[in-house]
């Protein structure tokens, strides 16, 4: 009877283990490895860049979808939300570029063509990466 008991005691010290360190193996993996094996999240490109805007397009109709889902909104109210949100665009727009123009004034005309570069090889690699699958790509 008591070398069952100990095999029962040991089988279920085993299985406790076990899953202990499978569940600490799998946290440090993530932790430390996660980020390495899945890449880093793709960058949003900055306000002053187009496409930086989280409003455009597809961001303002999920919003407008999930708006009218949770507060139940009347057509009217979601005519005037949409106003409000195209003006907000706008006036973003407006502001990207005027913060564009006002940092290529700072610049020399080689730094302003440096400038332009950057800005579309920036953009270049943020479509690439918000095209990519994955946890942090953009289609899955």
């Amino acid at each position: 009877m008591n070398g069952v008991r100990g095999l029962m005691i040991a089988i279920i010290a085993s299985l406790v283990v076990g899953i202990s360190g499978g569940l600490v193996a799998g946290i440090v993996i993530m932790r430390y490895a996660g980020p390495w094996l899945m890449g880093p999240p793709p960058p949003r490109p900055p306000f002053f860049l187009p496409g930086g805007d989280p409003m455009a397009d597809d961001g303002r109709r999920v919003l407008i979808a999930r708006l009218e889902d949770e507060l139940e909104l009347s057509d009217p109210q979601r005519a005037r939300v949409m106003e409000v949100l195209e003006d907000a665009r706008v006036a973003r727009e407006a502001a990207r570029e005027s913060v564009r123009v006002r940092i290529e004034r700072e610049l020399t005309p080689e730094q302003r063509q440096h400038w332009r570069d950057l800005e579309l090889r920036y953009r270049r690699v943020w479509r690439e990466r918000a095209g990519r699958p994955g946890p942090w790509g953009g289609r899955r």
